[in-house]
């Protein structure tokens, strides 16, 4: 993930365009989101918890 961002803050300097940081921020919140609605934790036993 980190460096995800970092790519994204890289091309948004050099295009001088905040989209590169939006794009990877929608592309974590899609990934947080399916993660929170127990997409992972099955696979790591933390049920439950």
């Amino acid at each position: 993930m980190i460096s995800a961002l970092e790519g994204a803050e890289v091309t948004a300097q050099v295009s001088r365009s905040e989209e590169p940081l939006r794009a990877v921020g929608r592309q974590l919140a899609r990934l947080v989101g399916a993660y929170g609605a127990g997409g992972a934790h099955g696979a790591h036993g933390a049920v439950g918890v």
